[in-house]
């Protein structure tokens, strides 16, 4: 914790020296140039939060630690714009996001570095501070290193993709987004099923959508390839989903649906009914062939007349991942449902939630999509963040 607060002094008094050197910069360059082009300028923001969660399977779980302090830039040189953001966390660091954008015209852009897979609902799959059960399995808020392109134009947006690799070594589960992971440091100990040397490479993306007023539709699909390092051989996944976003008044409703199977070639001892996903420091098993459902509703609240909020939002989050495979590890239904509300106030952003898991690694379950326990557990979580 020490070490963490320290890091963050630091970064945030670099930060703030910087931010008012670029004051009067930003203001002057945020006029347009004699070609009708915007100015180089540079932004520097960040973020502190704090957590409280409380766990109701576990005994003496209850907590209020310092969560994260997380710096970003952005802007633009000449016709490069770029953007880069990383995190601090107890026990781990690691970038988030990091790449370079251009605007080929006002309808065409191209992205390029550490940047966000185009797949499923965007830009999340969950309207608060937890995540959907998507982004566990690395199918929502997912960055790795490749090239994107962007084509929006009269409410239609295409994206297409090519991700060499995921955003950070095969072995290295300390990342921000879940991704394949390697599991070769415990071989020789291990069990069977806890032995993994799959990674991703060369994964390709599509993402369309269509607005028609309030209402947006869209397909994603994605394919690649899984390397083993036991075998030397390569499998491939293959994952393809619907969305659709609709605002009524102060509500939005969601909803996704879809498919993904990860095929691996491992050796003849180890089960390919699974595969083994890491982030935020720790791993586990994920059914590797499945389907899945995504619904999610929110109500925003008119606060007009509440002077200390300037925004309110209420909301229900609720996903399904049901394993296509009756095995000796998988086979069981993993679901999630988040309630919650948020609450802002100039930058101070809270949310304050109540996650309910069956077979759900984060809400006492051993993974996803495994044969694990049936019952329904609880966690409490309230992150209080203030953002610059």
């Amino acid at each position: 914790m020490h070490r963490v607060l320290k890091n963050a002094w630091l970064i945030s008094a670099f930060a703030f020296s910087m931010g008012c050197s670029l004051t009067h910069a930003e203001s002057a360059n945020s006029d347009l140039g004699k070609d009708g082009k915007s100015k180089d300028f540079v932004k520097i923001g960040g973020a502190a939060r704090f957590n409280y969660e409380y766990k109701s399977y576990e005994s003496n779980s209850s907590a209020l630690d310092f969560e994260l302090f997380r710096i970003k830039v952005e802007g633009r040189v000449s016709d490069i714009e770029f953007y880069a953001q990383y995190r601090w966390y107890e026990d781990f660091n690691f970038p988030e996001y990091a790449y370079l954008g251009y605007d080929i015209d006002t309808n065409n852009r191209i992205e390029f570095g550490l940047n966000r897979v185009p797949f499923g609902l965007q830009p999340f799959s969950s309207h608060g501070y937890w995540e959907s059960l998507l982004y566990h399995i690395g199918l929502d808020d997912d960055n790795d290193v490749g090239a994107k392109y962007i084509y929006n134009n009269n409410g239609l947006e295409l994206i297409a993709a090519f991700y060499q690799n995921a955003e950070l070594s095969k072995g290295q589960e300390n990342r921000f987004s879940f991704d394949l992971v390697t599991r070769q440091d415990d071989i020789a100990t291990a069990d069977i099923n806890e032995r993994e040397a799959n990674y991703e490479k060369n994964q390709w993306n599509l993402r369309i959508e269509k607005k028609f007023g309030n209402l947006s539709l869209g397909a994603s699909a994605q394919y690649g390839d899984i390397f083993n390092e036991d075998t030397r051989r390569s499998g491939s996944q293959d994952i393809k989903a619907i969305h659709a976003s609709y605002n009524y008044h102060k509500w939005n409703y969601q909803i996704e649906i879809g498919t993904y199977d990860f095929d691996t070639k491992n050796s003849d001892e180890v089960s390919s009914d699974q595969v083994l996903f890491g982030a935020f420091g720790t791993r586990f098993h994920v059914a590797s062939n499945a389907d899945f459902l995504l619904l999610n509703i929110e109500r925003k609240i008119d606060t007009s007349s509440i002077g200390f909020i300037d925004e309110l939002s209420c909301y229900n989050n609720w996903g399904i991942i049901s394993p296509k495979r009756d095995s000796e590890n998988v086979g069981n239904d993993t679901t999630q449902n988040l309630l919650g509300c948020s609450i802002k106030k100039g930058p101070l952003l809270i949310f304050s939630e109540l996650i309910s898991g069956n077979n759900s690694f984060f809400v006492n379950g051993p993974g996803v999509g495994l044969n694990g326990s049936t019952s329904l557990d609880h966690r409490v979580n309230i992150n209080i963040g203030f953002y610059f």
